[in-house]
């Protein structure tokens, strides 16, 4: 989550604390909750699609794009925030952004957009042969490369600058992630491993 506020995306506060038998708990304050009171509608993806009973997993992306089209006030902005957390995910390791991590947020004054990221983490780092996504990308999980991200950028009409100038930010950002990990509670041998993985990723899609 610090690394996905280090690209610029929207992360509500978080943190770990100890709690009172000394062990440590991650929270993340609600952003559904505003400070008077007022409850904010939010759906998860599967929600929001009516896809309730098939599994979590068994979509597509270019689908979530459609969504994000489909219902968000602002839809071209959204799917640029879209598009900033796929390659983000992609690149620290995420394989578990499934149906339920991406959510809808209502505003009160009724503006339809993406929740702020609340469940990031490298699934990868603890589950070493799992597929490079959760959901398909270009019609696949795995072998993932910049083509792919640029496929789905063209089917869903973002300006090829803009993507090109979000590759380039997460480019500039490999230093600042890989300074991030050292500073981490990660054990040793789990922080070289975290950064070889950002490496190996980010070298796919330069």
């Amino acid at each position: 989550m610090h690394l996905a506020s280090d690209f610029d995306l929207e992360v509500p506060a978080h943190g770990l604390f100890r709690s009172t038998d000394d062990t440590w708990v991650y929270l993340v304050r609600r952003f559904d909750r505003l400070s008077d009171g007022t409850k904010l509608s939010m759906e998860d993806m599967g929600q929001a699609l009516g896809i309730l009973t098939r599994d979590k997993y068994d979509f597509s992306y270019e689908k979530i794009a459609k969504g994000v089209l489909t219902f968000c006030t602002h839809p071209y902005l959204e799917l640029t925030r879209l598009f900033e957390r796929l390659l983000f995910c992609f690149a620290i390791g995420n394989g578990d952004m499934h149906l339920k991590n991406f959510s809808f947020l209502t505003e009160v004054d009724r503006t339809i957009r993406l929740a702020p990221v609340y469940d990031y983490l490298s699934s990868k780092l603890l589950i070493p042969r799992e597929e490079d996504l959760a959901l398909y990308l270009n019609g696949k999980k795995n072998k993932i490369k910049r083509r792919d991200f640029e496929m789905f950028s063209q089917q869903n009409g973002l300006d090829t600058k803009v993507v090109s100038n979000i590759l380039e930010r997460l480019f500039s950002r490999k230093q600042s992630f890989l300074e991030r990990i050292e500073k981490s509670f990660l054990p040793e041998k789990e922080k070289d491993v975290l950064g070889k993985i950002i490496q190996e990723r980010i070298s796919r899609l330069q």
